[in-house]
């Protein structure tokens, strides 16, 4: 099951038609293509941006002795799009109006807006935290820590 995280335009009330689901989960075509997955996602600057960055690793392999360097550091620029794609397509919403209204796990999107839609009716169900035990014994003075000494009083 993954996380999908909920964003609805901040004049809708409820559920709405107008609802976004964004996966929250590692993104596997993200490290392979990562200014593909960028572009197909709408997020057009950061595509030119890593694809730029993309061709700028590519010619480091050609430099002697940067070889590994040219190999390894493309791959960890897909995965860090991989694990953060799905904050930059939140932001995208953010910043487009939208509000995030909740998370919901579920297999895929249809099954999480199913479960989002269905989730209006639903009465929220709130627990009172436990409170810590009332403490017992001397209260710490300001100075004191652990590698403190008692100190004598004459």
């Amino acid at each position: 099951m993954s996380r999908y995280r909920v964003f609805e335009p901040k004049t809708s009330e409820g559920p709405s038609a107008e609802a976004r689901f964004v996966r929250d989960a590692f993104t596997k075509w993200a490290v392979l293509f990562p200014f593909v997955w960028l572009v197909r996602h709408g997020l057009w600057l950061s595509g030119l941006i890593v694809f730029l960055a993309w061709i700028g690793l590519g010619l480091l392999a050609e430099i002697k002795g940067l070889a590994l360097a040219g190999a390894v550091l493309p791959i960890l620029l897909g995965c860090l799009i991989a694990l953060e794609g799905p904050s930059l397509r939140a932001r995208k919403l953010q910043r487009a109006g939208f509000e995030e209204r909740a998370v919901v796990e579920a297999d895929d999107e249809d099954e999480a807006a199913i479960l989002y839609g269905a989730s209006a009716g639903a009465a929220t169900v709130t627990r009172e935290t436990p409170r810590p035990p009332p403490f017992v014994g001397r209260p710490a003075s300001a100075a004191s820590s652990l590698l403190d000494t008692p100190r004598r009083v004459s």
